[in-house]
């Protein structure tokens, strides 16, 4: 119910960060992307996927929609990071309410992916200059790669 750079107000354990409402933001989620595949069309789900359940919740959908699934893991220094939170806080353009306590608090929950998952997963480094072509291709490997869908 907001707008894409209202701001909420939301910190740490409030609001839009609640395990209320990541659940239900998780779940809104899927049932997009369920309806963009239904229609045809490739999707991309961005979120931080912070816990295996997440991530394995979206990978079970794309099996039972028979598309395959790529996970791009996006990395860079936990201080890098909370520079850019900060710097994206300053800015006040960004649809990103996340504050260095939620930064804190999402490196503390973090679930590393597990063996099952890297088969299907594609990981990208952001601290250095990231060529969109050649990350492009990648993921379109693991695509064409994929005996199945994951």
């Amino acid at each position: 119910g907001y707008t894409a750079l209202e701001n909420t107000a939301s910190d740490q354990d409030q609001g839009i960060y609640t395990a209320d409402a990541t659940q239900k933001t998780y779940t809104r989620l899927g049932e997009l992307a369920e309806t963009i595949v239904n229609a045809g069309y490739p999707v991309i789900v961005d979120a931080s996927f912070l816990s295996y359940d997440q991530r394995i919740k979206f990978s079970h959908l794309a099996k039972i929609l028979g598309v395959p699934c790529v996970i791009v893991d996006c990395t860079a220094p936990d201080n890098m990071l909370r520079e850019r939170v900060v710097k994206r806080a300053q800015l006040e353009n960004d649809p990103s309410e996340a504050t260095l306590s939620v930064l804190e608090k999402q490196f503390a929950s973090r679930e590393p992916l597990k063996h099952e998952e890297c088969g299907f997963t594609v990981t990208v480094d952001t601290s250095k200059s990231v060529n969109t072509e050649a990350l492009v291709r990648r993921i379109l490997r693991r695509f064409s790669c994929s005996e199945s869908a994951h």
